[in-house]
């Protein structure tokens, strides 16, 4: 062992150990495990913001939330429709009415259509409808503020902008979503 000269006690100099870190494992598919549980936690630790502050006074999302409801039901419901009629005739009403035919039990086919067309056709269409079209809306929204550093502006203005421009889409999403689901199952 050698002696470290500048030390002049004869000990070996002390390094401090490094703290470990996530980049220091390298488990295959690590990484990626890691990067999506840091964007869950990131989406549970915004939505836990947003529903903490989304009562305080003062309430004034109000308005902005009625846009928003609005611009969602006008952008889904179009595609909703069209998404659940085409699910709804086509995988229950041919495809099992051919079957049903096939064993001879054609007039079973009415209860299975009801059953499979409300519980699972149009929630299905409606939250795939809800997700593409509103919530790749709302993205490409909140992304373009981010990008022109409107996010950063309103900060500065004093304005949270959580509470200006999440919390209003949030309950949008929650009150709209339940509504177009009726609106699926009467178009089935």
């Amino acid at each position: 062992m050698a002696v470290d000269a500048s030390e002049g006690r004869g000990h070996l100099p002390l390094k401090p150990t490094p703290a470990l870190r996530w980049e220091d494992f390298s488990l295959p598919g690590w990484s990626t495990v890691r990067d999506a549980l840091a964007q869950t936690g990131g989406m549970v630790l915004l939505a836990v913001v947003a529903l903490r502050i989304a009562f305080r006074r003062p309430v004034r999302w109000f308005p902005s939330f009625v846009d928003e409801a609005y611009l969602l039901v006008v952008r889904c419901t179009p595609p909703l429709m069209l998404a659940v009629f085409a699910f709804g005739f086509g995988t229950i009403g041919v495809e099992a009415g051919g079957v049903f035919q096939a064993l001879g039990a054609v007039d079973r086919s009415g209860g299975i259509f009801v059953t499979a067309a409300v519980r699972e056709v149009a929630t299905w269409a409606t939250a795939m409808v809800v997700a593409g079209v509103g919530g790749t809306a709302i993205c490409a929204d909140l992304g373009a503020r981010k990008v022109r550093e409107e996010l950063d502006a309103m900060a500065v203005l004093g304005v949270n902008p959580v509470k200006e421009l999440v919390v209003p889409r949030l309950f949008a999403l929650v009150i709209v979503t339940p509504l177009l689901n009726l609106v699926a199952i009467l178009f089935i």
